[in-house]
């Protein structure tokens, strides 16, 4: 479903029954109240309608699955102290060190603008280089 705030979502569902649960009439409205030429999908309307009568509200539930627990404030701490203690560490060993996995540590630098950078050591330039 496209992203709707709350508000609107509500008024989806006004204009749904005020219009005698006609979905194009529903979208006429909405366009109008809206002043938009794009109106949300019959589709949408049809999921929206059906979480209100399921659920009696418009809002999201809150999600299931595992939390984010990596990307917390403590561990990005430990990265970036990492990070300013030894730059030239991988990243692989950095993970097995601080006992990150290597996305999730991944993940943390780019949060921090830290990117794994391997110095290379490069033969000097003299003089008679250059006259070559």
């Amino acid at each position: 479903m496209e992203k709707f705030c709350t508000a609107q979502r509500t008024k989806i569902v006004e204009f749904y029954f005020e219009n005698r649960r006609s979905i194009v009439l529903t979208r006429r409205a909405y366009m109008h109240h809206y002043q938009v030429r794009n109106a949300p999908s019959k589709s949408a309307i049809i999921r929206l309608i059906h979480r209100f009568q399921q659920q009696g509200s418009v809002v999201d539930l809150p999600r299931v699955g595992r939390p984010r627990s990596m990307r917390t404030p403590e561990n990005r701490s430990r990265v970036e102290q990492s990070i300013e203690q030894d730059a030239a560490t991988s990243t692989r060993r950095r993970s097995r060190e601080l006992g990150i996995h290597r996305t999730s540590l991944q993940r943390l630098q780019k949060d921090l603008h830290m990117y794994p950078y391997k110095m290379q050591l490069v033969q000097e330039i003299k003089l008679m280089d250059y006259q070559r």
